[in-house]
């Protein structure tokens, strides 16, 4: 399906990823016209639009987040997290929970996390790997290993 690139430098990688996941059929489709809006599940277009926002303000930065940066990424974050609940389908309710988890930790340690705030972010990393590795629809399975691998190299820098 998609190509696994051999990148070891994590800020190649983090730039990599996020190309791959706004170039994403779903997220191309997002900008499209009303038609095509209509056929896409609203929950689903505004929990990836929220990440792609996160990602995008995250990926500007080389250093920690600033307390304006946080206050720009809260509402995205805010948005994915409330409409988690609304998922039904428990392998994809427990990839975005993961994300959420995730993305929770990034924004409460922005500089450098602690111990337990890194084991929690493993934890949810594992989850996630887990889960997209069960992914069989293709459009599906890149959005995810893009996104699986931004925060790889996020973590890894923590």
């Amino acid at each position: 399906m998609s190509a696994v690139l051999p990148i070891r430098n994590s800020a190649r990688l983090g730039t990599y990823a996020i190309r791959s996941i706004l170039r994403c059929p779903r997220l191309i489709a997002l900008r499209a016209p009303a038609a095509t809006l209509r056929r896409l599940d609203e929950n689903e277009k505004v929990r990836w639009q929220a990440n792609v926002a996160l990602w995008q303000v995250r990926r500007s930065h080389t250093g920690a987040l600033t307390k304006a940066d946080i206050a720009k990424m809260t509402p995205s974050y805010d948005a994915m997290k409330s409409n988690v609940a609304a998922i039904v389908e428990p392998s994809e309710k427990e990839r975005w929970q993961a994300n959420c988890d995730l993305w929770q930790s990034a924004l409460n340690a922005p500089a450098s996390a602690s111990a337990a705030e890194k084991q929690k972010m493993q934890t949810a990393l594992g989850t996630m790997q887990a889960n997209v590795a069960k992914i069989t629809e293709a459009p599906e399975q890149t959005r995810w290993q893009a996104n699986r691998d931004l925060w790889k190299a996020t973590v890894g820098k923590m």
